[in-house]
């Protein structure tokens, strides 16, 4: 990403578009920002659902030893 950023720094530069990169590259941050956001919610809710499949397991378990 940062090869990337730096690629683009430098085309922007060459091209007199300094400030117009300093938008796109700003647009790149929140893009990155936002994935990262959404990939630990989802690691917090898949947490969350293995937490609830542990004690469903346990529970059922539970179940099965006083039924017999």
């Amino acid at each position: 990403m940062a090869k990337l950023r730096h690629e683009n720094r430098k085309k922007a530069n060459s091209s007199g578009g300094g400030e117009t990169n300093g938008v796109h590259e700003k647009l790149a941050q929140d893009i990155v920002i936002k994935i990262e956001n959404f990939n630990a919610e989802k690691e917090a809710a898949n947490m969350e659902l293995q937490g609830k499949k542990d004690a469903f397991l346990a529970g059922e378990s539970n179940v099965r030893e006083m039924a017999l």
